[in-house]
């Protein structure tokens, strides 16, 4: 903190780690396990009901009716695409979990106009942001998180459970969060 500073409304940090990404990940890696899942489970219907239809056809000249084949190719389509989105979900949220080789810690001290984010690792500090709330792209915040997007693809996260009640509600003041 430099000497002009004022005291902070709120201080706070957070340990950036395997474990926070995991918890960060965890909805994208349930949506692509159930797509894994889900995708082969439509495939396997579309190929046992197009052998069996197939096979009734030559058999007994049994005709397909126009919305069970479109139900079949809705299967067939879907499956694969639901497969496919779930590997890339799953895959990538347990790639983005793996990436994180050394944590490192944020320490976040919240004033009127401006978030001051220092980030260390190892105890040597690595990097010292004065983001002022008015060049975020966008913040949100979820049951456990604020998210502070200060790109339209990265955000600096703040752990609730870290809060009291009071902080909250200071944060949520000064982020104009309703």
């Amino acid at each position: 903190m430099s000497e002009g500073d004022p005291s902070p409304l709120v201080e706070t940090s957070v340990t950036v780690d395997g474990a926070l990404q995991a918890r960060l990940m965890k909805k994208m890696r349930i949506l692509g396990l159930l797509g894994t899942v889900l995708g082969p489970v439509l495939l396997l219907f579309y190929l046992v009901a197009s052998t069996v239809f197939e096979t009734l056809a030559e058999e007994q000249g049994f005709v397909i009716a126009p919305w069970l084949d479109n139900v079949m190719q809705c299967a067939l389509y879907g499956g694969g695409f639901l497969l496919v989105i779930g590997l890339i979900l799953f895959l990538g949220a347990r790639g983005s979990v793996k990436n994180i080789k050394t944590a490192y810690h944020a320490n976040y001290r919240f004033y009127e106009g401006y978030v001051l984010i220092e980030t260390e690792r190892q105890g040597e500090e690595i990097s010292r942001l004065k983001l002022y709330y008015a060049d975020l792209v966008k913040v949100k915040e979820n049951k456990q998180f604020f998210f502070l997007n200060n790109t339209a693809t990265t955000a600096f996260v703040v752990e609730k459970s870290r809060l009291t009640q009071e902080e909250i509600g200071a944060i949520r003041r000064v982020l104009r969060i309703q």
